[in-house]
């Protein structure tokens, strides 16, 4: 790590919206794989899609940290208060819209709920899944929307924001703070493999260790980025080449672990505008991948259950890719009439 001199407030970070895009992207398709091939076979680099969540987790600790750093330098149960309302307003309604969305489509197609296991869309799942509840649960229910569990245990990281801000105002330097950022990640692999799991994809329960120690990590390589240490651009990002080449290309479940520290490093190198990976990350295409990211992650889940529904799974590939379009073409609707408008709501309220 090279230092350079230290920034009180990093404004924008263009290529960290690209960087969200690509998760979002990945996600999808790692479901559409799952969709495909139920017995687990299929391309392993699509098998593997569900690290695009690791991703979000490790994302979402540097840019909060980024945005809230200063607010939170002194908490009061005032600024508490109205930060995670700020939180629910911006995730909430458009949870709800792709919620009231997947009704109407199941209402006007009954067929789909008539072929699904009989708890899946029970009444209790669908307010659970409404109110980010999935994981909150002593036993945890059926989710109308398989990929609403990481936006619920999010949720304990937003809930525990003003205690990782503190943590990280307290380290002396860019070294320790890069330093907490290796060791929560090793934390929570060494958790996991203490109790056999063979992969990061934990879910539900779990997810809260998840996103604990991958959102403090993010949030540690943010204080170690702002008090001026830099990661050589180029020699990173060859790194960051190898580990996800390798947890592609490993065909055992542990090489999965490869791709974490990949993402850990690709956050500061992406959000240095000088280096090629940011300016590769901050193109027109993927900037609008990560601004319709949110949406794109609530509507594919539904939008897969009823392609295959139809049969749309067994149909060529060049059909496929129109799938993909039109789920991509939903999920920019969504973002627009309902997500937009609730950030620029949330901004509002935010200001007062």
């Amino acid at each position: 790590m090279t230092s350079a001199a230290p920034q009180s407030r990093i404004a924008q970070l263009p290529a960290l919206t690209g960087l969200r895009g690509i998760g979002a992207l990945w996600v999808f398709v790692h479901h559409w794989n799952i969709f495909q091939y139920r017995t687990g076979e299929g391309p392993h680099s699509l098998a593997i899609g569900y690290l695009g969540v690791d991703m979000f987790f490790m994302l979402s600790g540097f840019i909060m940290a980024n945005s809230r750093y200063d607010y939170f330098a002194r908490v009061s149960p005032r600024r508490y208060r109205n930060f995670m309302v700020e939180r629910i307003l911006r995730l909430c309604p458009t949870n709800a819209a792709a919620m009231v969305l997947y009704v109407l489509a199941l209402w006007a197609v009954p067929s789909v709920i008539a072929a699904a296991p009989t708890q899946e869309y029970a009444a209790g799942n669908f307010f659970a899944s409404l109110l980010f509840l999935e994981s909150w649960l002593l036993y945890p229910i059926g989710t109308w929307i398989a990929p609403g569990w990481s936006v619920s245990v999010e949720m304990a990281a937003y809930l525990a924001l003003p205690a990782v801000i503190w943590i990280i105002r307290q380290l002396p330097g860019p070294r320790t703070a890069f330093a907490l950022s290796a060791v929560s990640l090793a934390a929570f692999v060494g958790i996991l493999i203490a109790h056999g799991e063979h992969d990061p994809n934990v879910t539900v329960h779990g997810g809260f260790l998840r996103v604990g120690c991958e959102f403090t990590a993010g949030a540690a390589m943010f204080a170690a980025w702002r008090s001026g240490a830099r990661i050589p651009g180029a020699p990173a990002t060859l790194l960051i080449a190898l580990l996800l080449t390798g947890a592609a290309v490993i065909q055992v479940r542990e090489g999965a672990f490869l791709a974490l520290p990949a993402f850990l490093l690709a956050i500061p190198v992406s959000a240095d505008p000088a280096t090629t990976l940011a300016r590769l990350l901050s193109g027109k295409g993927m900037m609008f991948a990560g601004r319709i990211s949110y949406s794109l992650y609530l509507v594919h889940w539904p939008a897969l259950v009823f392609w295959r529904h139809f049969g749309g799974l067994s149909r060529p590939l060049a059909i496929n890719l129109m799938f993909f379009a039109a789920t991509i073409g939903l999920a920019t609707a969504v973002h627009y009439c309902f997500e937009a408008p609730s950030h620029k709501f949330a901004r509002r309220f935010s200001r007062r």
